[in-house]
């Protein structure tokens, strides 16, 4: 978890980044749900992995438990605005500000997909 929240931070941010110096128009990017997403997989990945080394803590256990099922919650979402973003931000991403006419719709349709990817593999 704590690999696969840190990946997701990695790639929201840059998706960030990236589409905002271009000027693009992907608006589902600039909800920046992988790196509110990652942010609760990196904690709760962080909490059962202190969890596992206190196993007589019932705390830590409680907690992990609480924090797993947000997990999900917010894993869920996030596969939920990639599956949507896709095509979204892949038909409109070009219609940018600043007169941004280069085709970006390759890179948003991929980074959709694989947040989609890291998105199902976090829940299993």
């Amino acid at each position: 978890l704590v690999a696969m929240g840190s990946l997701n931070m990695v790639l929201g941010i840059g998706a960030d980044i990236g589409f905002t110096v271009m000027g693009a128009n992907t608006i589902f990017h600039y909800i920046s749900a992988p790196v509110w997403c990652g942010f609760v997989v990196l904690i709760t990945g962080i909490l059962g992995m202190c969890s596992g080394k206190n196993p007589t803590n019932k705390g830590l256990m409680v907690a992990f438990l609480v924090l797993g099922i947000f997990h999900i919650m917010f894993t869920m979402t996030l596969f939920s605005l990639a599956l949507v973003g896709a095509p979204v931000d892949g038909g409109h991403c070009s219609d940018g500000q600043h007169g941004y006419v280069a085709d970006c719709a390759p890179a948003a349709i991929a980074l959709h997909v694989v947040n989609a990817v890291l998105a199902l593999a976090e829940v299993v």
